[in-house]
């Protein structure tokens, strides 16, 4: 999938294809006003908030704190009149999780996940007047920081040695942080930080006047940790016939274990259950194709990870979304072209819809609705079948 987020933020930061390379990193992502707000906008957010109800994925906080859901919400939405006293001195409104909310966010968060090969999701901070944010902290995952709009103050602080990955900050007592500040700096529209975990950090709109605003996401990668792989080994080994025998304190039998346990560490490497979990990762989204409802036109792919396309005498072998398939070696292009992560209109070949209702029915594919294509005009371009023979063209 080829999104313009993820390419400008892969450009502006220095990554390569591979991914980022794990190093603090700011830039300018040279995106258009226009498509900054299309991911997310002030007017935008109050809208959404005032029209579904968010439950404790809606936060607030000022100066003195977090703010009580009762202050600026009424029966579950956001209050627009309780939000207009609380902003008058100053106030930071979070969403969490938007990308379950837009469909802008939740395709910018897949096109991420395909890059990363890890877990993504977005929150959002619009930040209203004269305000603080919160205190110097560090998180437990890497952060990935898309100014939309406004302006906001950052300082940015390096890894604790030897500290453990999980959240804290300088409030809650028991660490402090490195005094060495690394970077510091304002973010206008179309900056971007990427913040890798264990980082210390800070952002604030103190001192920059109660007649603006700040609007910045936050995208969250939850990397693999050493103790997910070794739960993961450790799954492997209970299974495993050898360590299901009662043993004593024999040093022969602990040594024998000892080395089974290597040999499955190696087996079960982690590179290996890289693999494993994106294939067998279940997608948050869910789709049905109902004949009755039309013909199918456009779909797309809704994979949380770019799928694992393999080719033997056999066929062609598709694992995706806990699912694996094989299907006829002479698809092989188009299963490609229709699982690429683009929106592919499906032309006129019955052949293509018949595919693509498969893909379908196993929960690897979408139709393409005027809600979903939001996501993606604009930012993934559309491909179209242009003739029996499967060929395509991107638009």
């Amino acid at each position: 999938m080829e999104h313009i987020l993820e390419q400008s933020l892969q450009q502006s930061l220095g990554w390569n294809d591979s991914g980022s390379s794990r190093r603090f990193a700011h830039g300018h992502t040279g995106l258009a006003p226009a498509l900054l707000e299309r991911l997310a906008s002030p007017y935008g957010l109050i809208d959404l908030a005032r029209s579904r109800n968010f439950g404790k994925s809606l936060r607030c906080r000022n100066a003195q704190g977090a703010v009580g859901s009762s202050r600026f919400t009424s029966e579950g939405r956001l209050d627009p009149r309780k939000l207009r006293k609380i902003a008058n001195n100053g106030c930071t409104l979070i969403y969490d999780g938007l990308n379950l909310y837009t469909p802008e966010l939740e395709v910018a968060c897949r096109a991420l996940s395909w890059q990363a090969g890890e877990d993504v999701w977005a929150n959002a901070y619009l930040s209203i007047g004269d305000t603080p944010g919160f205190p110097l902290h560090r998180d437990s995952h890497d952060t990935l920081i898309v100014q939309v709009s406004g302006q906001k103050n950052w300082e940015v602080r390096r890894r604790s040695i030897g500290s453990a990955a999980e959240a804290a900050d300088v409030e809650s007592g028991g660490e402090s942080a490195p005094s060495e500040i690394l970077w510091s700096g304002q973010l206008q529209a179309g900056d971007a930080l990427y913040i890798p975990e264990g980082y210390w950090h800070v952002a604030t709109r103190s001192g920059l006047g109660g007649d603006s605003h700040s609007l910045h996401l936050t995208f969250g990668i939850e990397r693999c940790t050493g103790a997910r792989w070794a739960q993961w080994v450790a799954a492997a080994v209970a299974e495993d016939d050898m360590f299901r025998r009662q043993i004593d304190n024999a040093g022969s039998a602990v040594d024998e274990l000892s080395e089974r346990l290597a040999e499955i560490g190696r087996t079960k490497s982690f590179p290996a259950m890289q693999v494993s979990r994106q294939e067998t990762a279940t997608s948050k989204y869910q789709a049905v194709h109902i004949p009755s409802f039309g013909s199918l036109e456009r779909a797309v792919a809704i994979t949380p990870f770019a799928p694992s396309i393999q080719v033997d005498r056999a066929g062609v072998r598709v694992r995706a979304a806990n699912v694996e398939i094989e299907l006829r070696s002479e698809a092989e292009s188009l299963i490609r072209l229709l699982l690429s992560g683009h929106p592919v209109d499906l032309g006129s070949d019955p052949s293509v819809r018949r595919l693509a209702i498969t893909l379908i029915e196993h929960g690897l594919l979408a139709p393409l609705t005027s809600y979903s294509a939001a996501g993606y005009d604009g930012f993934v371009r559309t491909l179209f079948m242009t003739s029996p023979r499967h060929s395509a063209v991107g638009m």
